[in-house]
């Protein structure tokens, strides 16, 4: 991996971390999963009912913020009350208050 990819993945890792920040303090929200590939994010946050809706809002806010500031990245992030299904290629992180 090229120096200069491995500053790009780095600096998505660190919006990923921005991004459990963001959603930790929540109530019902129990998971995050990420996919960095290439020029793509992909962020799930794991929100039960009845956080789902207020959590995917919150993140549509912070993905047009992403898009805005970093329009070469496309994001992908969404709330779901389940994980994104076994053998993607989706990594879970810790949700900690920073």
């Amino acid at each position: 991996m090229a120096r200069g990819e491995e500053a790009r993945e780095s600096a998505l890792a660190r919006v990923v971390e921005d991004i459990g920040a963001l959603v930790c303090g929540y109530p019902n929200v129990t998971d995050l999963y990420y996919c960095i590939e290439g020029t793509s994010v992909g962020v799930v946050v794991i929100a039960q009912k009845p956080m789902t809706r207020p959590i995917q809002e919150l993140l549509n806010g912070f993905s047009q913020k992403l898009s805005e500031t970093l329009p070469e990245i496309s994001w992908n992030l969404s709330a779901s009350p389940l994980p994104p299904p076994s053998g993607s290629n989706f990594c879970k992180t810790n949700l900690t208050l920073q």
